[in-house]
């Protein structure tokens, strides 16, 4: 089994690869931890501004996990019929879109 010595183009190729691919899944990443974190802590003030019991919102969180599971596990099955890469520009722009305030 021989191995292929690292040459210095290919050397160069990688340290100039960019890092903002790595940096937006890693944001992705920190928001989605922090949504499914934040949520649970604020039932209270859920429960008081809806006028709803717990077991209702609770309820609602799950359902709402699951949705967002449901949604990664499509876009996993996206990602392998058009291309990972294509996939995550277009999510990346769709998030982008749903992130900006309309007026």
């Amino acid at each position: 089994m021989a191995t292929r010595p690292v040459t210095q183009s290919r050397l160069e190729a990688a340290v100039s690869a960019s890092w903002l691919p790595m940096l937006i899944i890693a944001l992705a990443q920190i928001q989605l931890a922090f949504n499914v974190s934040a949520l649970p802590v604020s039932i209270g003030g859920i429960v008081e501004a809806f006028g709803t019991t717990p077991a209702n919102v609770g309820t609602a969180l799950v359902v709402y996990s699951l949705a967002v599971a449901g949604f990664v596990m499509l876009g996993a099955k996206l990602g392998k019929m058009f291309g990972a890469r294509l996939v995550f520009q277009i999510g990346v722009i769709l998030h982008g879109l749903a992130m900006v305030r309309w007026r």
